[in-house]
Formats: structure tokens, sequence, C-alpha cells
């Protein structure tokens, strides 16, 4: 017989836990576009739309996103991620990933406050690899 109510606890306890990274995700996207666009860096995005920014960078258009996957092994949500795509005519290339957890440690490593100038570093380096593997060229605009 199935058990309606372990279900609803269930659902509860995962919309719970989505919750908590949606508030982490929001926190590291809207770190990240202040940081892109107040700051050294300045390399100006579009507005953030559903936890994700899109950027262009030596022409070329990329787009930042928060995703989290289901662990069928598991049952549950897995880790945040903070992936950067390469948006090409076709489709979007993954060329740099960060994990996250529901409490805003980045790959057991950072915490939001501070990952921003890490990311930008990781981003140019990520590029110009992708770059070079893809012969891809920059344009001059």
């Amino acid at each position: 017989m199935r058990d309606i109510r372990n279900e609803l606890n269930e659902i509860d306890y995962h919309k719970k836990t989505y919750d908590k990274f949606l508030k982490q995700a929001n926190s590291i996207i809207t770190k990240l576009h202040d940081k892109f666009n107040h700051s050294e860096i300045n390399l100006p995005t579009l507005d953030i739309v559903g936890n994700s920014f899109q950027f262009t960078f030596w022409g070329l258009n990329f787009i930042t996103k928060t995703e989290i996957v289901y662990d069928s092994e598991r049952l549950a949500l897995g880790s945040g991620e903070l992936n950067t795509y390469y948006r090409n005519d076709d489709n979007d290339d993954l060329i740099l990933t960060y994990n996250f957890d529901s409490i805003g440690n980045i790959e057991n490593r950072f915490l939001t406050e501070e990952f921003s100038s890490f990311y930008f570093a990781d981003l140019f380096a990520s590029i110009i690899e992708y770059s070079k593997n893809n012969m891809l060229k920059f344009q001059l605009k």
C-alpha cells in the first residue's frame, strides 16, 4: 500500500533542499554579475535572468548559469553547479564548471564572498584553452 504521508514528507524535504541551493545560486550569480560589471574586470553583462547571465568576451558570447542534478543513486539532489558555456551557433559548449553546496562552499575551498576573483582568473584561462583546442578565433570589435 502506498504511504502518501511519507511521499509528501519526501517532496517537502526535496523542496527545502532545492530552496537552499537556490539561495546559494542567487548569491553566487549576483556576486559574479556585480564583479563583472563594477570592478577592475569591467566586463559588461546582460541582466540576470533565471540565475544566469550572458556576456561577451573578445567578441565571443558566453552564458554563466547555476544548475543542479538529481542524483538517481542517492535519490536526492546532488551538488549545485556553476557552469559557463561558450555559445556558438548550434549549441552551448561547457568550458568551466564549479560545484557548490547548500551552505555556500564552492569546490570545498572558496566561500561565496571571495570566489569572484578566482572565477574570473579561471574563466580567462578556460577561454584561452578552449580557443586553442577548438581553433577558435577572437573577434576584433
